[in-house]
């Protein structure tokens, strides 16, 4: 067997690699997650500030279903945001360092899935801006969001 051959057929197998962690991880994430307080440890908040965050995203509901993305209860600085829907398609990449997620168009993030919690980071304007390279806050980039997320149990 000449090694263009090897090559070829070692390239198969990574790509399907590629495809089979990008389904699993696709199948795992299926479902309907909360925010836990968990996404504001190490943020600098007085208690009431802590209280009031908290009570801003207990509403939310982030609902991966078939490819699509839908996030209800958001509290968005606008009253046309509160209580709001949105959905939209989302794709994974799990062979990226952090594991990357794109929102829509312009969304970008990066993901870490582990049982049955998901950490979110994502940068709203990640078109213009590019893709969170760590988890947590960045209050230099008002454009970047960050959950701490669990399984809603039903």
């Amino acid at each position: 067997m000449c090694a263009t051959t090897v090559l070829g057929f070692v390239l198969v197998l990574s790509a399907r690699g590629v495809v089979a962690d990008a389904a699993e991880d696709a199948k795992k994430i299926q479902g309907t997650w909360v925010v836990t307080p968990a996404t504001f440890e190490g943020v600098t908040l007085d208690e009431g500030a802590r209280e009031e965050a908290l009570k801003a995203v207990k509403d939310m509901r982030f609902t991966f279903r078939e490819g699509k993305l839908t996030i209800t209860g958001q509290t968005g600085p606008y009253p046309s945001q509160k209580g709001g829907e949105d959905s939209d398609g989302f794709r994974l990449d799990p062979t990226k360092k952090p594991k990357q997620i794109d929102i829509g168009d312009n969304i970008r993030g990066i993901y870490e899935l582990n049982g049955d919690t998901l950490k979110l980071c994502l940068d709203i304007r990640g078109e213009e801006n590019s893709r969170p390279g760590k988890f947590g806050f960045d209050k230099d980039k008002p454009t970047v969001v960050y959950y701490v997320l669990k399984r809603e149990k039903k």
